[in-house]
């Protein structure tokens, strides 16, 4: 029910793959976005060894009726209703948006980001390069999106986040 243009900031932090249209409701975020506005997303991804909700490996890389079957035979529920898109389907669905990666400047320097209780101990001490190479392992990507052509602010990170558009 809002305006077009009304919104400086949106967060949309693990929601995308509970609703039925995820495209509807990326592509309703940029119309409320101010030009220059900006979208916080943290977003999970298909290939997560663990998923995240139901504590189950691999679950979210299966086909829907063998992740239903998975839930059944471990009582977790009758049915696997999350949609995870895979990173190149996540980098389609935000396609409308100029996106920044701040993923592994979080992983390198939890604590300037508050999340220092959710990276494992050692993480931020793990070279550039190896961070990098961990990203498909990684659960949660943090994501900042503008409507227009953004650049993020602030002050210099140890690695800087990632141009995606």
């Amino acid at each position: 029910p809002f305006a077009d243009d009304s919104m400086d900031v949106v967060v949309l932090n693990h929601i995308y793959e509970h609703v039925v249209n995820p495209e509807g409701v990326v592509a309703d975020i940029l119309r409320v976005l101010k030009p220059g506005g900006l979208l916080y997303a943290g977003l999970g991804h298909r290939w997560q060894v663990i998923e995240p909700h139901y504590k189950l490996p691999f679950l979210s890389w299966l086909p829907r009726p063998a992740a239903d079957r998975y839930m059944r035979l471990t009582r977790r529920g009758q049915s696997y209703y999350e949609r995870y898109y895979t990173p190149p389907g996540l980098r389609r669905l935000f396609a409308a948006y100029d996106v920044w990666d701040y993923t592994l400047p979080v992983l390198a320097d939890a604590g300037a980001f508050a999340g220092d209780d959710i990276v494992p101990p050692g993480v931020g001490r793990l070279p550039a390069p190896v961070l990098t190479a961990l990203l498909p392992a990684v659960p949660t990507y943090v994501w900042v999106g503008f409507k227009g052509a953004g650049m993020p602010l602030g002050p210099p990170l140890r690695v800087p986040p990632r141009h995606l558009t």
